[in-house]
């Protein structure tokens, strides 16, 4: 099994999916693909290196995104900022998608408003939203004229696309932030919490696997700190704390050619023995076994 198959960016996709790809570094898809015939490591986690607009034409999926289960459906948007972790849990026969892929560098130079610079703060808190069928074709319709125009290799067509990719940011932020305006009255304070600790988390989960260190980054006691993660997650701390720690591991056990004692050194563990043994107990194989599966 090749690693790159356990990255979204340009160039492992295009090995599976046919991308129109122009001089800015713009790579979208041709047409929608079916994704039983595309996805080649189901139930693998996925390093994502280039900001991602996925769009699901048809069929729906349940999808893990860091740590939250997500379930898509026909006119669902999704953004994958770099270093998400993403996983496909279940999806159907039908599930078709398009693809639009492109480093942040791409639109930098384009005087940008506040909104659209905060834009992983916006979807931080939510990655996937469905639209309504006329919001949807709206994207769609601008997601097409800008696929037509990637194909096109003049000149003066790299400020057309990077325009293009400019609005179609606007827009699918503008529908981001429509959908975080009318929850935010149903937010209370328990919940922003535990947004906040899940932020932390995608932050630390490298270094940092105690409820103390998060309780304490939060202004809570720890005792606090796991009853709310609790009555607001249906699960203890402890164990969302070591899902994104194990998520993390396999992610680089798929995708690096890093020994098991360096990445036991990056998740920072005292010894090789010690992280094989957390591995090990929750997952009921050793790291190698993981990596030669």
């Amino acid at each position: 099994m090749e690693h790159s198959f356990n990255i979204i960016s340009t160039a492992s996709l295009e090995k599976e999916i046919e991308l129109i790809s122009d001089k800015n570094g713009i790579a979208i898809s041709r047409e929608a693909f079916l994704v039983k015939e595309s996805l080649k490591t189901p139930n693998s986690p996925y390093f994502v290196e280039e900001i991602t607009l996925l769009l699901v034409r048809n069929g729906d999926a349940r999808i893990r995104i860091n740590l939250d289960e997500v379930t898509i459906s026909k006119n669902a948007v999704i953004i994958l900022t770099p270093n998400y972790i993403v996983e496909m849990l279940e999806y159907g026969e039908n599930l078709e998608l398009d693809i639009l892929l492109f480093q942040y560098d791409v639109v930098a130079d384009l005087p940008l408003t506040k909104d659209i610079t905060n834009i992983g703060e916006i979807l931080n808190n939510s990655p996937s939203l469905i639209l309504k069928d006329d919001d949807f074709q709206e994207i769609s319709d601008l997601y097409s004229v800008l696929a037509y125009h990637c194909t096109k290799q003049k000149l003066h067509k790299s400020e057309v696309t990077k325009n293009l990719l400019y609005a179609l940011c606007y827009m699918v932020v503008d529908f981001y932030q429509d959908k975080i305006s009318s929850e935010i009255k149903f937010k209370n304070r328990q919940e922003t919490l535990y947004k906040n600790f899940h932020s932390l988390l995608f932050i630390y989960y490298k270094k940092e696997r105690s409820i103390k260190f998060y309780a304490d980054k939060l202004n809570v006691t720890p005792k606090y700190f796991s009853k709310i993660v609790k009555q607001t997650s249906k699960k203890n701390a402890s164990d969302l704390i070591d899902e994104m720690v194990i998520m993390g591991i396999k992610a680089a056990l798929k995708c690096s050619n890093q020994s098991v004692q360096q990445i036991s050194e990056e998740f920072n563990f005292r010894n090789p023995s010690f992280f094989g043994t957390f591995f090990k107990r929750r997952t009921g194989i050793t790291p190698l076994q993981y990596r030669n599966m």
